[in-house]
């Protein structure tokens, strides 16, 4: 594992910035709706659109086409 980090002011704030690089052996393993991207990145898989029986989650866009605005929605209860 690498871990770099660089801390640096701004206008009277810190900034902290973050890497890590993590080489996983043979040995792991993911759970349902967990992927390696193509580079290599952790990724969750989701669905497109919302459907019975289907246990993956669907993003926050697919809500929105699904059901519109939330906001909205909870405005007129």
């Amino acid at each position: 594992m690498h871990i770099s980090a660089k801390l640096h002011t701004e206008d009277e704030r810190l900034h902290a910035d973050f890497h890590a690089t993590v080489q996983v052996g043979g040995g792991f393993s993911l759970g349902h709706a967990l992927m390696w991207d193509k580079q290599g990145r952790l990724a969750v898989q989701v669905a497109e659109e919302a459907e019975a029986d289907n246990t993956l989650p669907i993003t926050a866009a697919a809500v929105y086409a699904e059901l519109g605005n939330i906001e909205v929605l909870l405005g007129t209860i």
